[in-house]
């Protein structure tokens, strides 16, 4: 019997990363391109005409998803990049923040960003980091400034939202129930909510992994307990798919802190939050309504280890490996 879901995924790009460095652009049914590289972040412009990738090097590529060529290299000295809207991506540089259009890149002029100290007084002896982009969006950022004793590595959070119209700061203020520096996440497409990954350390080998979102315009700052099944475990992957986030627990237990004892992905839209595949499970995403893809990690690595496995194609009646040894794929933006 024909699946007529399976058949409504065809020709939907997406985009994956495979241990041994190169970059796949493909369909369900097709491979577009592939790039060798060693790229440490990828995905869809907001658009969805192109794919940025930023290698190891800090070298910026941008790729056509209609065919696959690339169109576009250069070096933005960062170590993370985020779509904006249409074609453009920005990020964060020394001198502020930047951003550029892929279909068109011209010379590139940063913005300065000024920001005041926060509020709350510094606790004696604790020193203020420099600024880090959590998230960026067409009409804001995200900054996280952290404070902590000189050479420690647990830190108290305070966010600022910066309206990238005017220029603007807005203290959020402290990030509760964290006490690890947090780690850059996304905004949902429409801009009303971004969220980061969070990390409650519990002595040396231990700690549980948060999920950490500000809610606009207000300014809410809300943290959540990633609902994993282990006594130690942290969030190794965040994204949006429409109104949906989609967060990555790894586990494992104090006793044996370089040993993984599981895998689980989360999705949470609204306060509802609910597993998505098993123990093995490193990504999940919904190509259409009713297929999705998944990548099925296989082998034993350690906590530490880069993750990959099975790139798997499901629907309700039918399930296909496209590929082996992935470690990220990306699916286009939906928007909520």
């Amino acid at each position: 019997m024909r699946d007529d879901t399976m058949a409504q995924a065809r020709g939907h790009p997406f985009v994956y990363y495979a241990r041994g460095g190169e970059l796949v652009l493909a369909t369900p049914e097709r491979t577009i391109a592939r790039h060798r590289g060693t790229y440490t972040g990828f995905g869809f412009t907001h658009d969805n005409s192109r794919i940025y990738a930023l290698d190891g090097a800090g070298g910026l590529t941008s790729f056509d998803v209609a065919a696959g060529a690339e169109s576009h290299r250069f070096d933005c000295h960062c170590t993370k990049v985020f779509p904006l809207a249409g074609a453009s991506v920005g990020w964060w540089q020394p001198d502020g923040f930047a951003d550029t259009d892929l279909s068109s890149p011209k010379p590139i002029v940063p913005k300065e960003v000024r920001m005041s100290p926060p509020r709350d007084p510094l606790t004696p002896g604790n020193t203020l980091s420099g600024p880090q982009l959590l998230a960026a969006h067409a009409n804001g950022l995200i900054l996280d400034l952290t404070e902590a004793p000189p050479g420690v590595t647990w830190a108290v959070n305070h966010l600022f939202h910066i309206d990238t119209a005017t220029g603007a700061a807005r203290e959020l203020g402290r990030v509760e129930d964290v006490n690890m520096p947090l780690v850059p996440g996304a905004f949902r497409s429409d801009g009303r909510e971004a969220a980061f990954i969070g990390h409650t350390r519990d002595g040396s080998t231990c700690g549980r992994a948060h999920l950490v979102s500000v809610q606009l315009p207000e300014g809410r700052i809300d943290t959540q307990r990633l609902p994993v099944e282990s006594t130690c475990s942290a969030i190794t992957d965040l994204r949006w798919a429409g109104a949906t986030v989609i967060a990555t627990g790894l586990m494992w237990e104090p006793t044996a802190p370089e040993r993984l004892t599981g895998t689980e992905v989360w999705t949470r839209t609204g306060g509802q939050w609910d597993r998505r595949g098993d123990t093995a499970t490193l990504r999940y995403g919904p190509l259409t309504p009713q297929v999705t893809l998944r990548v099925q990690r296989t082998g034993t690595e350690g906590v530490h280890a880069v993750q990959s496995g099975d790139l798997v194609l499901s629907s309700a009646t039918e399930t296909r490996v496209l590929a082996h040894d992935v470690v990220d794929v990306r699916l286009p933006g939906v928007l909520p």
